[in-house]
C-alpha cells in the first residue's frame, strides 16, 4: 500500500471533506434519514479548516481522512476525525489519532476531549481515551453518545503505537499452550484419545475435569470478542471471507494430512496391521450429516472418519458464519440500543453470572458431548455471542475485572460440589447425556461453575494486563528494551496460534507413541511427552509454517509484505 502523507487541510477543501465526513459515519450502518439529520453538524466551513487546525490524510493524491483539533490549551477538543470508508482499517485512523496528539502536546494542550459516535468509541479506548460520560446528539433529539478524554503524557508517550486488546491475545495463547498439557493427560486419564496409557491416573482425571470446565469455552468467549474487533474494520462479507480462509483452509488440511495419521497411529498401537492406504481410504468413507457444524460423519460400518482436535475449528467457523448476521446487526443502531440495554442489565449486582442460564438450559436438555471439550456444540456458540457482546462495551469488561476474585471463589467451591454429584451420577448412568435428576444436576452444577471460571480467568487476565500497562507506564525510560521484548514476543505469540493448536495434537500423539513404550514411570512419560511436544511443535511452526508464503497460507496465518521472516523464536533462544 502507497505511502501515507498528512499535511495541513485548505479552505478550498471545506466541501470535500464535509462529504467524507458523512460517508465515514454512513460506515456505522445507519440509513439515509438519520444521515441526513447529521448533514449539517458534519458540514465544515471554509474558515473552520483554519480555526480548528484542520490535518487531512492524503494517499496516491487522494484525500482519505482528516481531523480537527478546536480550542486553546490546556484543553482542546478533537471536533472530527473521520476516515473514508474504503481506508477504514488500514491504519489512516492511527496515524491520524497520534499526529493529532503529538500536535496537541507541540501547542501546549494538557488534556483533550471528544464526542464518538458509539460505533467508534472502541477505537478510541485502544488508543488510550478514557470515557466520562454521554451527552446529547447534536443532531438527533434524545440521543446520548459517548463523551471521552485523553490526557497529553508527554511526547514520549504519546508517539508510541496504539495497544490491542492484551488480555485476548494472552488468553488465546495461554489455552492453547496449556492443550498440550490437557491432552497429554488425557493419555493418562479419562477420556478418548488415539493413544492411551496401560493404567488410569486418578489425579489426571481431576486435572482433565477442571481444564474441562472452563478450557474450550474460555477459547469461544475469546474467539467472540475477537470478532467485534474484526468486524470494527471490515463489513460482514470481508469477515466472512477471512473465516473461510484462515480457518477452512488450515482445517482442511488437518483433515487431509494430520487427523489420519493420528487416528492411524492409535489403531496401530491397539494392534491393527493395516497399511496406511487401505486405512485412509477408510478414513474417508463418509455420509452427510445434520449435525451442525459438522456435514459429514464417518460411513456406518466401515467409516472411520473423525475430526479429532479440529472438531474446535469446524465449530469457530460454522458458528461465526451463523451467528454474523446478528452479530453484524448489532453495530447498527437499533442493535447498540439493544446492547445498552443489555450492558445496563449486566452492571446489576449479581447479573453478570445471568449467561449462565441459557448456557445450562443446552446442556441440561441436550446434554454434552465428551469428545468435544465436555460440552454441548450448541453451548460454544452461546460462549461465542456472550464474548461478543462483552467486547462491545468496556464497561462490561470492567465488571469482568471487577468480580473475577468472587467468580473464582464460587467457581473453586461449585466445582469439589459438582465433582461429588458426578461420583453419584457416574454410579447409576452416564452423567453427560443422561436424563435422570442426578445426571441433569451435575450438567446444571457443571454449567454454572463453567461460566464462573471463564469469567475469574477471563476477569484476572484483563487485570494483569492492566497492572502491566500502569508498571510500564511508570518505568524509567532507560528500560525501552524490556517493553519491546515484551511487545514482540506478544506479537509472535499471537500469530502462532492457531498453527501451534492445527499441529499440536499430532504432534502429542506421535510422542506418545514412542514414549509410552519406555521403561519409565507413568509421572516421567507425562512430563517427557509434554516437554518434547511443546519443543517439537513450536520447531514445526518456525522451520515449517511460518517462514514460507505457502505454508502460512495453508495454517491460516496472514501474508507478510516484502521479504518472508526468516527469525523469530530462534533469535530469541
Amino acid at each position: 500500500m502507497s505511502t501515507l502523507r498528512l499535511r495541513a487541510g485548505r479552505r478550498d477543501e471545506a466541501r470535500r471533506l464535509s462529504d467524507l465526513a458523512l460517508r465515514s459515519k454512513g460506515h456505522w450502518g445507519y440509513d439515509q434519514t438519520f444521515l441526513d439529520a447529521c448533514r449539517a453538524e458534519l458540514t465544515l466551513r471554509p474558515e473552520e479548516v483554519e480555526s480548528q487546525r484542520v490535518t487531512v490524510a492524503e494517499r496516491d493524491g487522494q484525500i482519505v481522512g482528516f481531523y480537527a483539533l478546536a480550542g486553546d490549551p490546556p484543553e482542546g477538543t478533537l471536533a472530527d476525525l473521520f476516515v473514508a470508508p474504503d481506508h477504514i482499517g488500514t491504519g489512516v485512523g492511527r496515524a491520524l489519532w497520534r499526529h493529532a496528539v503529538l500536535e496537541a502536546g507541540r501547542l501546549g494542550f494538557e488534556r483533550i476531549t471528544l464526542e464518538a459516535d458509539p460505533g467508534a468509541e472502541r477505537f478510541y479506548l485502544a488508543m488510550g481515551a478514557r470515557r466520562v460520560g454521554s451527552v446529547p446528539s447534536g443532531s438527533i433529539p434524545g440521543r446520548f453518545i459517548p463523551f471521552l478524554e485523553f490526557h497529553i503524557a508527554g511526547r514520549a508517550v504519546v508517539d508510541r503505537p496504539p495497544t490491542r486488546q492484551g488480555e485476548l491475545d494472552l488468553l488465546r495463547a495461554l489455552v492453547v499452550v496449556g492443550l498440550v498439557f490437557f491432552h497429554t493427560a488425557v493419555i493418562f486419564g479419562a477420556g478418548e484419545f488415539p493413544v492411551k496409557a496401560a493404567a488410569q491416573d486418578r489425579l489426571a482425571t481431576v486435572f482433565l475435569a477442571f481444564g474441562a470446565t472452563w478450557g474450550m469455552p474460555l477459547l469461544f468467549l475469546v474467539a467472540g470478542m475477537g470478532a467485534w474487533y474484526s468486524l470494527g474494520s471490515r463489513s460482514a462479507t470481508a469477515f466472512a471471507r477471512e473465516r473461510l480462509r484462515r480457518l477452512g483452509v488450515p482445517l482442511l488440511v488437518g483433515l487431509l494430512t494430520l487427523v489420519p495419521l493420528q487416528a492411524y497411529l492409535g489403531l496401530r498401537r491397539a494392534g491393527d496391521a493395516s497399511s496406511y492406504a487401505a486405512f485412509y481410504a477408510r478414513f474417508w468413507d463418509v455420509r452427510p450429516s445434520l449435525d451442525f457444524p459438522f456435514v459429514v460423519t464417518a460411513a456406518a460400518g466401515t467409516g472411520r472418519f473423525e475430526t479429532g482436535h479440529l472438531w474446535f475449528l469446524v465449530c469457530l467457523l460454522g458458528f461465526s458464519l451463523l451467528l454474523l448476521p446478528g452479530f453484524a446487526s448489532l453495530r447498527r443502531p437499533p442493535g447498540r440500543r439493544l446492547v445498552e440495554r443489555l450492558v445496563g442489565l449486566l452492571g446489576r449486582p449479581g447479573a453478570m453470572f445471568l449467561p449462565a442460564l441459557p448456557i445450562a438450559a443446552v446442556e441440561v436438555l441436550l446434554g454434552s458431548e465428551v469428545g468435544h471439550g465436555g460440552w454441548n456444540h450448541g453451548s460454544y456458540a452461546l460462549f461465542l455471542a456472550c464474548g461478543y457482546l462483552a467486547a462491545t462495551d468496556p464497561r462490561t469488561s470492567d465488571a469482568l475485572q471487577r468480580r473475577w476474585r468472587p467468580a473464582a471463589a464460587a467457581g473453586l467451591l461449585l466445582f469439589l460440589a459438582t465433582g461429588a454429584v458426578y461420583a453419584a451420577a457416574d454410579a447409576r448412568a452416564e452423567p453427560f447425556t443422561g436424563m435422570d435428576p442426578l445426571s441433569m444436576a451435575f450438567r446444571l452444577l457443571k454449567s454454572v461453575d463453567g461460566w464462573l471460571w471463564v469469567v475469574a480467568v477471563a476477569g484476572l487476565a484483563r487485570s494483569r494486563i492492566g497492572r502491566r500497562r500502569r508498571s510500564a507506564a511508570r518505568a524509567a525510560p532507560d528500560q525501552p528494551d524490556r517493553a519491546s521484548l515484551a511487545r514482540r514476543l506478544g506479537a509472535y505469540a499471537n500469530d502462532a496460534v492457531l498453527p501451534f493448536y492445527v499441529l499440536h495434537e499430532t504432534v502429542i500423539v506421535l510422542v506418545a507413541y514412542l514414549v509410552l513404550s519406555w521403561p519409565v514411570g507413568g509421572g516421567a512419560q507425562y512430563g517427557l511427552i509434554v516437554l518434547i511436544s511443546l519443543a517439537a511443535t513450536l520447531l514445526l511452526y518456525e522451520l515449517g509454517v511460518r517462514r514460507s508464503p505457502v505454508t502460512r497460507f495453508l495454517f491460516g496465518l496472514k501474508q507478510v509484505r516484502g521479504p518472508t521472516p526468516r527469525t523469530g523464536l530462534l533469535r530469541w533462544l
